[in-house]
Parts: structure tokens; C-alpha cells; sequence
């Protein structure tokens, strides 16, 4: 086994799988039952927002002393907010956020805006009256474009990638190729 020195690289990234990922309302729930499908998402939120991660606290440190360095990029399919709320930065959910919420009208001009508060009430959006959503990817679902170009562009410029998740799928198989594409190096672990 060969020792890999942190220090030796510029630009890293952990990617973080989910032990298990929680079983997620779907998009035909927020638009047949706005009121179910809230109770779903509250009952998330609180669970999540007790949620402890022990690297949390890690990562965040190792972030701040290779700053100097370099940069550290989380990608996480965790959508609680964990590594936020440590302190870590640059991190790409792909799953989206229990705690990021936007307007269901496209055409709304709301900003999509944090909200920590379990108990909060609110459902509808204060511009236009429509309802609203967490930034959560929902059970019927596809990735985001948008985070998906995210998590590839810091793959690309990555030398090195730490792989920390319970089942190597497709998915991850992808971003390991990408990796070793442009001559990075991989761990799973």
C-alpha cells in the first residue's frame, strides 16, 4: 500500500455517499397534496437537523489548512446540510437541500433562500402565492444540470479524489473515470 500525502496535491475532492438515503416525497405529491407532502418534508427536516456527522468536523479543518494550498471540494449526496452546518465550504449537494427552498412557478422571480427553522410554516411563496419547495431532488426526479456542472468542473481540475461511500455505483464510477481521465489519482475507501 502506497501512503498518498494530502499536501502534494492542489486541488482535491471527497465524495461522500449517503449510508442510506431517506425515502423521499415525489413531485406528484407537492402537486396533488401540498399539505402531505409538507408533513413529509417537516418530518426530514427535524430528523436532519439532529443529525451528527463526526468527519463533518474533520473535513472542515482539513479544508481550512489546505486552503493555502489549494482547493477542497465536497460532493455529497446528503441533502441535511451536515457539512454546512461544520463550517465546510465549496460543497456540491447533489441531491439538493431540506433547507434551501424556491418558488414551484418558474417564472416567479423568488431567490431561492435558506430557511433552518423545523418549525417554520411556510408554504407559499410571498412574491406570486404559489407553493413552495425544497431544492431536494424528489423521489421521481433527475440531478440538476446545473449541480451536476458543479461536481464535473472540480472533478476535472482535480488531482486527487477520495471516495467515501457505501456501494461504488455508476454514478460514482463516472466521476472516478473523469478523474483518471485527466491523470488524477482515486481512493475509495
Amino acid at each position: 500500500m502506497r501512503k498518498i500525502w494530502p499536501n502534494t496535491y492542489e486541488n482535491i475532492v471527497f465524495y461522500l455517499g449517503a449510508k442510506t438515503l431517506p425515502t423521499l416525497p415525489s413531485s406528484t405529491l407537492l402537486r396533488e397534496d401540498n399539505e402531505a407532502f409538507w408533513q413529509e418534508i417537516q418530518s426530514l427536516r427535524k430528523e436532519a437537523i439532529g443529525s451528527k456527522e463526526p468527519l463533518a468536523d474533520f473535513l472542515c479543518q482539513f479544508q481550512q489548512a489546505h486552503g493555502t494550498k489549494g482547493q477542497v471540494t465536497i460532493i455529497t449526496e446528503r441533502a441535511d446540510e451536515v457539512w454546512q452546518r461544520s463550517g465546510c465550504i465549496n460543497v456540491v449537494q447533489l441531491r439538493g437541500s431540506l433547507f434551501r427552498f424556491a418558488c414551484t412557478d418558474r417564472k416567479c422571480g423568488l431567490t431561492p433562500f435558506t430557511d433552518d427553522d423545523v418549525n417554520s410554516a411556510n408554504t407559499h411563496c410571498p412574491i406570486c402565492s404559489s407553493s413552495l419547495r425544497p431544492t431536494l431532488l424528489l423521489k421521481d426526479e433527475a440531478i440538476d444540470g446545473r449541480v451536476e456542472w458543479h461536481a464535473k468542473r472540480a472533478l476535472k481540475s482535480c488531482q486527487l479524489l477520495v471516495v467515501l461511500a457505501p456501494e461504488i455505483n455508476d454514478f460514482v464510477k463516472s466521476y472516478v473515470a473523469l478523474v483518471q481521465s485527466v491523470n488524477g489519482r482515486t481512493v475509495l475507501v
